[in-house]
């Protein structure tokens, strides 16, 4: 009868009938064989049954039953409890899972076994465990070494034998892990039918992952260098199946990656809410004071709930893009429970000088290069805190005090005084905000003076201030400043008498600096300090000149401050580290005793500061004469007795065998001494 139904087949009753169109009637015994259709759909496990014939239309009685039956088999997976898992929980051992195959076998060598997590359940098998330990009457047939599919979603075990029917296995000794966000509970499902084959059968129990929550009270934005800072108010809230214990405390770390920590110096907290006498108020900090630990005295309840507020973050050290506080409940280094549903997030400002500057000992004072300050995406400058503009304390300058007026340009300009002031002795400029800047809002400062170069230093940077008076470092310059010096050294300190002849000079070597300072348009002059009662010999205009540079300088010398200043003039400029020797000079004028002091090196022309102090020394001393007694006597009295006189060397002695001492009577004082009398009395220390 194949040619009186056509090909071309329909279905009803939902998929439950299958309907032949018969296009011509059959005749006796005719016979229409059936094949190339499919069976779907096998929702649960039925008995043995027959197909229905029908032939009296839709809806008809059954006619005629198959002669051969239907049925649906299956075999079933059991856990051996339901598993409850935490957010971030470590690894952790799988409850033992037996399976028994039906009663006409479905398990076969050529499809295996597998058990899949479901998609909805946030967890995965640990595929580092690759043995798994099997029993049951039908662990021979399984090999224990086990294999993962989809991503460590589903547990591959390879059948060696078909099983018979209603055989056992029960797997034991593999783990779960990877559990990254809360699910509801979920059923492990058993697939018999190959990779990728559908449900064959679902767990019996359950596996679930909680997690509490975590809530700052608001997101916070913090500056670099900002000062320690309250935090804001963080409410734990356990999950409807509790999860925070006395054994394991609960913690609230801050990511690794993120530029800051609690300040580990508060160890008292506020702790509100429906749980707060389960937590005590005394807490304490772990990782270096990434993590702050909350003791839990007495487990919580479903959905018991903290409120924690009173402590600080601090140590803003670098920006920090947006990120999440991690709650976590397993113990010391567990894993993250749950994430904040704020955010915390470190910016910074930026500050760039136009150029590096170069500045000389004893220079004047001299104009700032442009400075521009440029807020962070999210702004950090505010009219409550200012900005600061800070020399460091390792650069020997300050800020010219005397300047109050700076130039202010650039978008943020009109939020900005022009009239500055200063802290911290002049090492601190401080600009008025006036209103709080916007993302990317830039300022360009300028017209003000760096003064009081006083010794050398490397180069540093200059640093900005957002956060107050206080406040720590935001950012600092993309430019250097540096203060530069030649050297002077004397080759030997010199003692001087009062009163003595003109004096040659111990030699005097000028090395310039790592970066060339002594120029011909400035000379260079070496000036004897107004605290030392002397002055160079004016009387001799040609220097004894040698070392590198040399040739740099005219022997040819001049004076100047009525002698105290040596002018030597520079022909060509310097090059670094270049070097001369001056000597065949002199020192005169030694009117009165001076403390040690040093030759002054001035390189930025008449009437410099000092740009470097000579190593050596020069000082003038003098000895003391003291009579026991005024003495008065007469015209044309016979000779009288001296009055006893004490003579004193200096600290520094002046009194020498090669000189020997003398005591004059002033040539207009009219008498003299009896020179008759040839032997004296000496008494003291020097007798």
């Amino acid at each position: 009868g194949a040619g009186k139904v056509a090909p071309t087949v329909s279905y009803e009753d939902g998929g439950k009938t299958l309907v032949l169109n018969v296009t011509t009637n059959f005749a006796g015994s005719d016979q229409l064989v059936v094949s190339g259709l499919q069976y779907t759909s096998f929702t649960a496990p039925g008995a043995a049954d027959y197909l229905q014939l029908v032939v009296t239309g839709a809806g008809g009685a059954t006619n005629a039953s198959d002669s051969r039956t239907l049925q649906v088999m299956q075999p079933t997976l059991a856990s051996g409890a339901n598993q409850l898992f935490l957010v971030g929980q470590a690894p952790t051992t799988i409850s033992p899972i037996t399976v028994t195959d039906a009663s006409i076998a479905t398990i076969t060598a050529a499809q295996d076994l597998r058990i899949r997590i479901p998609a909805t359940v946030n967890m995965s098998w640990n595929t580092a465990l690759t043995t798994a330990t099997l029993t049951g009457t039908g662990a021979s047939k399984v090999s224990a070494t086990v294999s993962y599919e989809d991503g460590g979603k589903t547990l591959v075990l390879n059948v060696t034998s078909n099983f018979a029917g209603s055989d056992q296995l029960v797997v034991s000794g593999l783990q779960y892990m990877s559990f990254t966000a809360a699910s509801a509970p979920g059923y492990l499902q058993l697939v018999v039918g190959g990779a990728g084959g559908g449900t064959n059968a679902s767990d019996s129990r359950t596996v679930q992952v909680v997690a509490p929550t975590l809530a700052s009270a608001a997101n916070q934005v913090f500056v670099v260098g900002q000062a320690a800072t309250a935090m804001s108010a963080i409410t734990v809230t356990d999950a409807a199946t509790p999860t925070i214990t006395a054994a394991q405390d609960l913690r609230v770390r801050i990511p690794a990656s993120f530029n800051m920590t609690w300040n580990t110096a508060l160890t008292t907290a506020t702790i509100t809410g429906g749980a707060a006498s389960k937590v005590s108020t005394t807490v304490s900090y772990e990782d270096g004071g990434k993590t702050l630990v909350l003791n839990v005295t007495n487990n919580f309840t479903a959905s018991n709930q903290i409120i924690v507020s009173g402590l600080q973050y601090q140590n803003f050290t670098a920006p920090s893009g947006a990120d999440s506080l991690q709650l976590v409940i397993a113990g010391p280094g567990g894993g993250t429970a749950a994430r904040d549903s704020r955010t915390v997030q470190v910016v910074q400002p930026t500050m760039a000088s136009a150029a590096d500057q170069l500045f000389l000992v004893g220079q004047a004072a001299t104009a700032m290069s442009a400075i521009t300050v440029t807020d962070a995406a999210a702004p950090s400058i505010t009219a409550a805190n200012d900005i600061r503009i800070r020399i460091p304390a390792s650069l020997n300058m300050t800020w010219n005090t005397a300047l109050t007026a700076a130039s202010i340009t650039g978008s943020g300009n009109s939020k900005v005084s022009n009239t500055v002031s200063y802290a911290d002795g002049g090492k601190t400029l401080v600009l008025d905000v006036t209103s709080n800047f916007g993302a990317g809002d830039r300022i360009v400062v300028s017209g003000l003076q760096y003064m009081s170069f006083t010794a050398p230093s490397t180069p540093d940077y200059l640093q900005l201030v957002v956060t107050g008076a206080a406040g720590g470092t935001a950012a600092s310059d993309s430019r250097t400043i540096q203060i530069v010096a030649p050297t002077i050294a004397s080759a030997a300190n010199q003692s001087f008498i009062v009163g003595q002849a003109p004096t040659t000079i111990s030699p005097i070597t000028v090395t310039d600096a790592g970066l060339a300072t002594i120029t011909a348009a400035t000379d260079l002059r070496i000036r004897i300090p107004a605290t030392v009662s002397m002055t160079w010999n004016t009387a001799l205009t040609t220097a004894t000149l040698t070392g590198g540079a040399a040739g740099k300088v005219a022997p040819t010398v001049s004076y100047e401050d009525g002698g105290k200043t040596l002018v030597l003039n520079v022909t060509s400029n310097f090059l670094a580290n270049d070097q001369i020797a001056v000597s065949g000079l002199q020192y005169t004028s030694f009117t009165a005793a001076s403390a040690a002091d040093s030759l002054q090196l001035v390189i930025s022309g008449p009437g410099g500061g000092t740009a470097a102090s000579d190593s050596r020394t020069v000082q003038i001393v003098a000895p003391t004469m003291v009579s026991a007694a005024n003495q008065v006597f007469v015209v044309g009295q016979a000779p009288t007795a001296m009055s006893a006189i004490t003579v004193t060397d200096a600290a520094t002695p002046t009194i020498t065998a090669a000189t020997d001492l003398r005591i004059r009577i002033p040539a207009s004082f009219n008498m003299t001494w009896n020179t008759a009398l040839t032997t004296a009395t000496l008494t003291g220390s020097g007798a």
